[in-house]
Formats: C-alpha cells, sequence, structure tokens
C-alpha cells in the first residue's frame, strides 16, 4: 500500500451562474498518524489535570476505551492508571502512586501498581488491568465521576495482606482467585459474559478467569516453548504478550514466535506469520486484523503506519509508512480511527483511515461552500488567502479557487480547482436606488435597496479579502430596507457586496 496521498483533479472553469452546482476530487490515500495524547519524546506526569496535547505520560503501555468513549491508560513507568475524559479531552489519573510501584488495594491513588500492562474494560464498565511485576490481575471499578475515587481489588493472584503493603506471589497455579499463581502476566481481554483471558507470558500460556475469580488454562502448556498448533492444552507458545477477544474467539500476539494466533473451539491456529515482535492485536467489526510490531502497525499483510525495517524508530507525524513509532504496545479502535500506547515515545498516537475523506466545494453565485470539517483554509491561484479560515468564502476576484480542509479525524484533503470570473457592472445597470448609511457604522446599518434591470441574488458583508463574515436575508425582493446589526464587528474596513445574476457592486463600509 501507497503511503502518498494521490489526486486526481480536473480544472474546470466556470463564469458566475446563480445556479448550484459542486465540484469534486478524487482523492485516494491512506492512513494519517498524529499525536492524539502526551508531550512526544518527553516522560513525565500528569499530576495536575491537563488537556491532552498538554499532558504528559511515562511509558504508556496498555490502552481501552469505556462505553462513554473515556480512554484508560495503564502508564508502566509511572505505575498508574490515567483516563482521558469524553467530554473536555481532559486527562486524569485516577488509580494508583505516580512512581510507587508497589502492591496494595484502595481507592483512587492510595492503591499501587507494580508497572502494570495490558488493560481492559469489561461489559460494565469495569476495568481490568495485568499487574505485571505483582504477577495478579486487578480490578477497577466503574467510572462515575471526577468526584467518585474508584476502587482497585484483587481480581485474581495470591497474595499476603500486610499492613500498609501486599506481599505477592509467582509462579504457576490454577484455582480459584486468592490461590491461583501467575507470572509476568502482560495483557488481558473480557468478553461480552465477564469472562478474562490472560497472556500469562511468563508461564508461556493463555489463562482464564471466570466472573466469579475461578482461574484456568485456556490454551498452551505452562513453561514449555514452542509454535504447535493443534488442540489447545497440547499447544505452544513463546512469550504470549498481547490478547484479544471477539465473539467466541481468542488471539493471541505470539511475541517471540513473531505470530497471531487463534484460539477457536477449542483449537490453537496460526492466523499471522513472519512478524517480527508483536505485542498486541484487534480484531474490528469488519474482521480486519490490526498488530502493533514493535515500531509499526500491521495490517492486510503489510505495514499500515510506521516503519517497514525493524531497527528504525523515532517520532514522526505522518501518513503510513512516512511516519514514525517508538515500541507500540497496547491497541484498540473507536470508528475509523486507531489508538496505540506508543510506549519509548511517551505518547498516545491515532492513526486515522482517511481513504474515504473527500473534500469539495458548492458554489451558489460568489459564494463557495465547503465540505464541512474542523479546520479550512481556502486558496486563489494556489497561494493561501490571509485569515480565510471559515466553512464559506465569498469570491470577489476573478482566479482559480480550492479549499483544504480538516475533519475531526486530523484528516485533510484538498478540493479541485475551480475557476471564477468575477464581473463587476455600473450600480445604474441594475440598481435604481442604493443608500447606506450612516458611514462611518456605529452600531446599525441601515440599507435601502430598489432594483432594476437585475434580479438580486444575495447580499452580504465581508473583509477586505473577500471573506463572509454576514449574509443578509433577501427574500429575492427587489425592493428591501434592512437594519444590519455590526454591533459585534471590531473596528476597521469591510466591504458590502450586492450580488445579482449579472454581475456585483460593492460598497466599502468603515467600522467604528
Amino acid at each position: 500500500m501507497t503511503n502518498l496521498k494521490k489526486s486526481f483533479t480536473m480544472k474546470i472553469r466556470f463564469t458566475l451562474s446563480i445556479f448550484t452546482m459542486t465540484f469534486m476530487t478524487i482523492s485516494l490515500y491512506g492512513q494519517t498518524v498524529s499525536t492524539y495524547a502526551g508531550t512526544p519524546a518527553v516522560a513525565g506526569n500528569t499530576s495536575v489535570a491537563a488537556n491532552r496535547l498538554q499532558a504528559q505520560f511515562t511509558q504508556p503501555y496498555g490502552i481501552d476505551l469505556d462505553s462513554k468513549g473515556n480512554m484508560w491508560i495503564s502508564e508502566q513507568g509511572n505505575s498508574i492508571i490515567t483516563m482521558i475524559l469524553a467530554s473536555n479531552d481532559e486527562v486524569r489519573i485516577r488509580v494508583g502512586g505516580v512512581g510507587l510501584p508497589s502492591f496494595m488495594d484502595g481507592s483512587g491513588t492510595i492503591s499501587r501498581f507494580n508497572h502494570p500492562g495490558g488493560i481492559a474494560v469489561g461489559p460494565n464498565d469495569e476495568i481490568y488491568v495485568a499487574d505485571i511485576d505483582n504477577h495478579a490481575i486487578r480490578k477497577i471499578s466503574a467510572f462515575q465521576n471526577l468526584g467518585n475515587a474508584q476502587a482497585v481489588s484483587v481480581f485474581a493472584g495470591k497474595h499476603d495482606v500486610k499492613p500498609g503493603s501486599y506481599t505477592s506471589y509467582s509462579g504457576y497455579a490454577d484455582g480459584n482467585k486468592d490461590e491461583a499463581l501467575f507470572l509476568f502476566p502482560s495483557d488481558v481481554a473480557v468478553d461480552a459474559s465477564g469472562n478474562v483471558f490472560v497472556a500469562d507470558r511468563g508461564n508461556h500460556v493463555i489463562r482464564k478467569i471466570d466472573p466469579s475469580g475461578n482461574v484456568s488454562t485456556f490454551a498452551g502448556q505452562q513453561g514449555m516453548t514452542g509454535s504447535a498448533d493443534g488442540a489447545a492444552l497440547s499447544a505452544t507458545f513463546n512469550y504470549p504478550e498481547g490478547v484479544f477477544v471477539k465473539g467466541n474467539d481468542v488471539y493471541v500476539a505470539d511475541k517471540l514466535n513473531s505470530k497471531i494466533r487463534k484460539i477457536s473451539g477449542g483449537q490453537v491456529s496460526t492466523v499471522l506469520s513472519n512478524l517480527w515482535t508483536p505485542s498486541d492485536v484487534y480484531v474490528d467489526e469488519k474482521n480486519d486484523i490490526y498488530i502493533v510490531d514493535l515500531h509499526r502497525v500491521w495490517k492486510f499483510e503489510q505495514t499500515y503506519a510506521g516503519s517497514t525495517q525493524a531497527q528504525t524508530s523515532g517520532f514522526i507525524n505522518a501518513n503510513g509508512t512516512e511516519a514514525r513509532f517508538n515500541t507500540v504496545r497496547g491497541i484498540t479502535k473507536s470508528g475509523k480511527s486507531l489508538f496505540v500506547a506508543d510506549m519509548e515515545n511517551h505518547i498516545i498516537r491515532r492513526i486515522a483511515d482517511c481513504s474515504g475523506w473527500v473534500v469539495s466545494i458548492t458554489k451558489n453565485s460568489y459564494l463557495l461552500t465547503a465540505t464541512p470539517g474542523k479546520f479550512y483554509q481556502w486558496f486563489k491561484d494556489g497561494n493561501p488567502i490571509s485569515a480565510a479560515n471559515g466553512q464559506t468564502y465569498t469570491v470577489s476576484s476573478t482566479g482559480n479557487y480550492k479549499v483544504e480542509v480538516e475533519n475531526n479525524d486530523e484528516c485533510k484533503d484538498m478540493s479541485a480547482e475551480i475557476y471564477v470570473e468575477v464581473v463587476s457592472i455600473p450600480e445604474n445597470d441594475f440598481i435604481q436606488t442604493l443608500s447606506n448609511y450612516p458611514n462611518p457604522v456605529f452600531n446599525t446599518l441601515y440599507l435601502n435597496l430598489k432594483s432594476g434591470k437585475a434580479s438580486i441574488s444575495g447580499i452580504s458583508i465581508t473583509d477586505l479579502t473577500g471573506r463572509e463574515l454576514m449574509a443578509v436575508e433577501t427574500n429575492a425582493q427587489q425592493n428591501l430596507k434592512k437594519e444590519i446589526d455590526m454591533s459585534t464587528f471590531e473596528a476597521g474596513m469591510y466591504l458590502l457586496v450586492i450580488k445579482s445574476n449579472k454581475g456585483y457592486v460593492t460598497r466599502k463600509l468603515i467600522k467604528q
């Protein structure tokens, strides 16, 4: 897959018309990688709430989204769990002590983790965490509001409770939640029934924990490394690091086998081979498989985003394989965007599928309207027009016009270029009477207009670049009396533009 944006455009010349037409560019391009949260290549913490782009993380590892759209992040380097609020993009530390790796249940930041790994949101928005160096699976109660601290407990893993801290035990044992043993569990996944699947990487097996906390071996042989497919309990793995559940199937990022494995109906099979060192996997609603693999994201048997060489890492926001990551760990998806934990860059990255984002221009007389988006930049004859950053633009001079629009997924596209010929005609060619007063204007502009030889198609107030600031309702009348409120306009020079089917007339306005 190419990582270059390709556009096929046809330049079409049009003179002024009162009809509405749409011009579209065919855009074939891939995915755009951007920084979603954090400060690139800067390790830190967000002990004081901050916007996601001003926040700091240290080695983000696991990532998932709850039903409200809140993002949950395990920070391995800080030994905490952080959230990004969907309502305002604010980053908050919710549980754990910053830079205090240890082991303790409790409420909010009283609790302690020890280098937490993968994270997964359950069917009731409860949160499960693979607490790697505590050899335990932790559970965090569902988020209610910022004033309600969340409770942290041990979901499974043998431990002793001691004053001020807990003592954990590593090893391998199935059984109830208080007797089961894990060895550096690295990831968790939850099915619709509340069963939790664990990548127990130190034991080279996949474990299953039922909603009551009973632990069993789901696939693999404890302590035995290999790549054998077949019956689940006869198969072998080699350092399984990531796990994902879709329906009744469990997918495994089998790191040191460089494979993605699938456990279905009691059988293990190999889905993909010849990867580098995959650490996590995500399967979407179309059954497309996304894999985070060292410094890249893999899809469709090729690099989807990031480097095509295992030894090449870094930080670059760009399209497709022009982007650079530095040790990607967790992955999740929402809509058309993937989100990954770029661990050694200390940030969360967004990978937006921009293949369907196409920008067009609708033309109605001199008014050009772009496809709705978040940011706009209009161009005339290939050059950006200063301060022309709205969805609409009113043409005031002949030329070739186009617009670049960015949407909420940070996808950008440039429209096809269109030619607009502007015809300025004398007032007496279509206006019998025109008075606008006072000039300079303080608050209210009074407009009296009677047309004669032409039909009025629109009246607007623009800045000197032609950017429309206000459209005045005409109702296709030939005789108009209007009071136009300009009290919110800043002091300066503006243009009153009166458009017709034959051309336009402008008058300068001064706002004081």
